[in-house]
């Protein structure tokens, strides 16, 4: 009796087994309808290779998802199952080692697998294991992501997203804004050679709306880690949301998408973000905030002027200062200077040149009229009035036209 028991219990066993390979091997996969990753990632591990990677392309993505999610919870298998999903579908390998990952609260292990897929993807990723979050603890989880421009980006993908109901609504403009604005980059022969030479016939990227009521917490979710001027350190969470209160739009410079408050839109503040995202970070990194957002202004009122559309009026003290720069050593300087990267050398040696040292003014240590006046637009002794006095020139104003078209 015994002998015949322990045979039952062998039969049973094999049976299990069989079981277990023919659930896998059937289309149902009755352990993947139950979610049972794990035990199918065991089972698919003995498979003859061939045909292991036949019962992957046979699931559907978010099934090749869960299997390499399965297969990280056992080191002993885990690299050959991976391997087989990877072989199939790199971004499922990619997907499933992160979401082990965040479920084990290692973000800095997560990101670097993260930053490898498309945004939409990420997010979806991110929700599923975080839901709703707030900026402070976005920005904390972040810092270990690796580069700034990964923690920036997952930020933003942790933040951003009309689904729920804290996220802000992004939306395009009313009409299609990649024509409208390559329309505006075609018509200005100020801007047109430029965009031909960034863009090519793609033309410019789509101009984001966001909704007023979200704007602050947005805007300043995709700006974490600007540094505050005046310190040299990373803006605090509080400190970003003040900063971006006051904005009306912004380019990212690293990717180039544009955003803009909606009650801010006219045509003269698309045409700044615009030659924002045109000209790029140089100038700013070289000369500064002040001056570069005066020369963003300055060619966008030209730009406005040239296609007969009502100017934006933001930063009116910066645009006077770099009217006058250009009304003294001239347009061509500051035009190459701001759109060919930041140089301002050739700019400096004719201001230098032109401006006798007995006339250099300026507070902090002096040694030529360039610096001295730099010293006034973004030095410690900044005084932005003076700065637009220093050459006792002004630029020559575009045409102010009444405004002809509505905020809607």
């Amino acid at each position: 009796m015994a002998a015949h028991a322990l045979l039952r219990l062998q039969r049973a066993a094999g049976n299990r087994a069989t079981g277990l390979l023919l659930s896998v091997q059937r289309d149902a996969m009755t352990q993947y309808e139950d979610k049972d990753w794990h035990a199918a990632a065991w089972v698919l591990k003995d498979f003859p290779h061939d045909k292991a990677i036949a019962r992957v392309k046979g699931l559907s993505a978010s099934r090749r998802n869960r299997l390499a999610e399965g297969a990280m919870h056992s080191p002993a298998w885990r690299e050959t199952v991976l391997g087989l999903v990877e072989a199939v579908d790199r971004n499922a390998a990619l997907i499933g080692r992160a979401r082990y990952h965040l479920w084990k609260d290692e973000f800095a292990i997560a990101a670097p697998m993260l930053v490898k897929l498309d945004d939409a993807t990420i997010r979806t990723v991110l929700r599923q294991r975080y839901g709703k979050i707030s900026f402070e603890q976005a920005t904390e989880m972040t810092e270990v992501a690796g580069s700034k421009e990964d923690a920036k980006r997952l930020r933003y993908l942790l933040l951003s997203g009309p689904e729920l109901p804290h996220r802000p609504q992004v939306t395009f403009l009313p009409k299609d804004s990649h024509d409208l604005l390559a329309g505006y980059a075609a018509g200005s022969p100020l801007l047109r050679g430029y965009a031909a030479a960034k863009w090519g016939a793609k033309g410019p990227p789509r101009m984001r709306m966001i909704e007023d009521a979200a704007w602050v917490e947005f805007a300043a979710g995709q700006c974490a880690g600007r540094e505050n001027p005046k310190t040299g350190k990373p803006m605090t969470p509080e400190e970003l949301r003040r900063e971006v209160a006051n904005w009306g739009g912004f380019t990212d410079s690293a990717s180039g998408l544009m955003y803009m408050r909606h009650s801010d839109y006219i045509a003269g503040a698309a045409i700044h973000e615009l030659v924002h995202a045109l000209a790029g970070a140089g100038f700013l990194h070289t000369i500064g905030f002040d001056a570069n957002e005066g020369a963003t202004e300055y060619f966008a009122r030209r730009a406005a002027g040239e296609l007969k559309v009502a100017p934006s009026d933001s930063y009116p003290k910066q645009h006077e200062v770099i009217a006058s720069l250009a009304g003294y050593v001239g347009e061509e300087l500051v035009t190459a200077a701001f759109f060919g990267g930041g140089n301002t050398s050739a700019i400096a040696s004719e201001v230098n040149a032109k401006h006798a040292p007995p006339a250099v003014r300026g507070p902090g240590p002096v040694t030529t009229a360039w610096i001295a006046w730099l010293n006034l637009v973004e030095g410690p002794g900044q005084d932005l009035v003076e700065a637009a006095a220093f050459f006792g020139t002004r630029g020559i104003e575009p045409p102010v036209l009444p405004p002809t078209e509505s905020r809607e």
